[in-house]
């Protein structure tokens, strides 16, 4: 937060009031720190890492409960997570079926309602997801970033804006697992 103020005063020099504005500078504080994790090698987290450091960033950017990147399996109809944050800390990589589930696009409340059949969504409380897909460098969807709120995103622009700016990260990243892979 920065405050800026100054005195106005008589005449005579007596103060009579008080000009001042605050910023909260906290949302620009955030975005800088994505942008850092974003730009940054994954061999400066170690390779294991990288995805996990990125959704702890992306979750205290927004105050995501949870947050994920997940690969889509073959046939398109799973996805099994590469990395998982969950209430402040990495947690254990998990699959899913797509059927039923929230999958890639934005519910800014009510998501449990929604999908009364999501296990994860109802296990978390869940009320608000945003997801996006991943996709490989021949456009085609290889993945999903997603995180998970407990109530209304504070601000759902800018938590959209933070998943889109580690989308394509993230999708890299997968590609590049798979051809390590190969």
């Amino acid at each position: 937060v920065h405050c800026r103020g100054e005195v106005v005063r008589s005449q005579l020099g007596a103060p009579l009031s008080m000009i001042g504005t605050v910023q909260d500078s906290t949302r620009q504080k955030r975005t800088e720190a994505m942008l850092r994790v974003v730009a940054s090698e994954p061999a400066r987290f170690g390779e294991t890492k990288f995805l996990g450091s990125m959704l702890r960033t992306l979750a205290e950017g927004t105050g995501a409960i949870f947050a994920f990147c997940g690969r889509v399996l073959p046939g398109g109809q799973r996805v099994h997570t590469v990395a998982v944050w969950s209430h402040g800390a990495e947690a254990e990589n998990m699959a899913y079926d797509l059927v039923g589930t929230s999958s890639a696009c934005v519910h800014e409340t009510g998501v449990r309602e929604k999908f009364p059949t999501d296990v994860l969504l109802q296990d978390l409380g869940a009320d608000s997801y945003i997801g996006t897909p991943l996709f490989g460098s021949d456009d085609q969807p290889i993945g999903i970033l997603a995180i998970i709120g407990s109530q209304p995103f504070e601000d759902v622009e800018h938590a959209k804006t933070l998943l889109q700016i580690c989308a394509g990260r993230a999708g890299s990243e997968l590609e590049r697992r798979q051809i390590e892979k190969l």
